[in-house]
């Protein structure tokens, strides 16, 4: 299968706004939970190919994350996966059926997608932002949308109940996928980035969280480290 296409910043993120929320533009879908099942590579995927369908005026859908863990040839169900092979799935197959019809088991299955179900999310393929370059991120989350993200979650990540998070022990092993909706500045802790995980919405502030942008490099947690995106 193709490479995803490296991202252009086309200008950096010199013309984006200082704060930026897909969330208040109606476009990111409520938070989920991936349970016991090590399927935060396709949450991440679905919820940035969610907010694309939205964004490219087919509404706000919920689309079905089981089908991914089920048929995604490369990736490993519930042990985990990647963050541009699955988009490179979706490409293939045209899109990602409803939830409603290949529900979420919080487990992996045979692949047995119901026949003759709409798709939605016809992605041409992805597009991976440069490695280590926080301006570029925060240009294609400002220009584009949501972008997954990899990143090193942790004890402290998993603890984290509020506020702008900031470890500076927290590791660079990407473990764990999430999606960039946003970012902002807060008075007291500066620049950061606002993320949906998949762990419910008792996690975090009502399942997201605000994650300090620390500049080029690795990222807190390594959080610049691997970006990609719906193309």
């Amino acid at each position: 299968m193709p490479t995803c296409a490296v991202f252009s910043a086309a200008g950096g993120s010199l013309r984006c706004p200082r704060s930026k929320d897909w969330r208040a533009a109606g476009v990111v879908t409520p938070v989920k939970s991936q349970g016991q099942c090590g399927s935060c590579w396709a949450f991440s995927t679905v919820a940035a190919v969610e907010s694309w369908v939205a964004l490219h005026g087919g509404g706000l859908l919920d689309l079905s994350e089981q089908e991914l863990v089920d048929c995604d040839p490369v990736d490993h169900g519930c042990v985990g996966g990647d963050l541009e092979d699955p988009f490179r799935y979706v490409s293939s197959k045209k899109g990602l059926l409803l939830e409603a019809s290949y529900p979420y088991e919080s487990a992996a299955g045979q692949c047995a997608p119901p026949p003759h179900q709409p798709r939605f999310g016809n992605v041409s393929g992805c597009l991976k932002i440069p490695r280590g370059d926080e301006e570029a991120i925060r240009a294609a989350v400002c220009q584009k949308g949501p972008v997954c993200v990899g990143l090193h979650a942790g004890e402290s990540f998993h603890r984290y109940s509020g506020g702008v998070f900031d470890d500076p022990q927290c590791g660079t092993h990407l473990n764990h996928g999430v999606l960039i909706v946003g970012y902002g500045t807060s008075e007291e802790d500066g620049p950061f980035w606002l993320l949906k995980n998949s762990w419910g919405t008792h996690w975090g502030e009502g399942g997201y969280m605000r994650m300090r942008r620390a500049g080029p490099g690795d990222g807190v947690c390594g959080i610049n480290l691997y970006a990609v995106m719906p193309a």
